[in-house]
């Protein structure tokens, strides 16, 4: 009655609704007030288009759907640095873990320590397997997961 534990994916963090209805808002305004109603006679729109108005109007819309993706690939980079940051502890505790385990004066320290590893939220499921079959194969008589974890 083994259970294995799940692996562990990041959660997404995404803007509320009412952030992207304020930004609409205020680009809706800026460029309702930038733009005077349209005259049937084309002049209008060469006036316009080569004005600094819609010149700025532009570089503001630019700016902020660059900084948009920027701030959304950083966020995707920091969570993908955390948890490569929290694998390579676990891979720390577990070698440790099992250094110890193998070791005839603390192998109860360590068959605990490598037990406590198999915790689904610090170790993938293949992670975890891969701490049973240590833990199994250092002392057969040892729990497959340890009472806590899950």
């Amino acid at each position: 009655m083994t259970s294995e534990p799940a692996d562990r994916t990041p959660s997404t963090t995404r803007l509320p609704w009412g952030w992207l209805l304020v930004v609409a808002g205020l680009a809706g305004v800026a460029i309702g007030r930038s733009i005077p109603p349209p005259v049937p006679d084309g002049q209008w729109w060469a006036t316009y288009l080569t004005s600094p108005g819609f010149g700025g109007t532009a570089a503001f819309l630019g700016a902020a759907i660059a900084g948009g993706i920027a701030w959304r690939n950083s966020a995707k980079d920091r969570r993908q640095r955390q948890l490569t940051d929290q694998r390579s502890q676990w891979w720390d505790r577990f070698t440790w873990a099992t250094e110890k385990a193998i070791a005839p004066d603390t192998s109860v320290v360590g068959m605990r320590v490598l037990n406590a590893l198999v915790v689904p939220s610090l170790a993938t499921a293949e992670d975890a397997r891969m701490a049973i079959e240590i833990s199994k194969i250092v002392d057969p008589s040892a729990p497959a997961q340890s009472e806590g974890g899950g």
